[in-house]
């Protein structure tokens, strides 16, 4: 990866794709991106500020997510992650 702080691991299995971040506390922020891909998320431990974006240059909104959050993306959804003080676990996963 190539954002301080951020680690990622994934796992292909069953025509799944998980993947894992593990984010320490105070990392550097995310950037505004997007995928052709759905994806759902659960927030395993911490928590931070997610971000909604148009494009990859504006954030148009956000909303903050904590550990026991599920949480959908549509695909070509633009977005960004912010981590808390704390280190945060999300893992997710979509179609392989």
């Amino acid at each position: 990866m190539d954002f301080p702080g951020w680690k990622g691991l994934s796992l292909e299995d069953v025509g799944l794709l998980f993947f894992l971040f593990d984010i320490e506390a105070g990392a550097a922020e995310f950037p505004l991106h997007a995928s052709e891909d759905e994806w759902l998320a659960y927030v395993i431990e911490g928590g931070g500020e997610l971000y909604s974006g148009f494009g990859d240059t504006k954030k148009t909104g956000s909303v903050r997510f904590a550990e026991g959050d599920f949480i959908t993306f549509h695909s070509n959804t633009s977005h960004a992650w912010k981590n808390g003080q704390q280190r945060t676990r999300i893992l997710f996963a979509r179609k392989a």
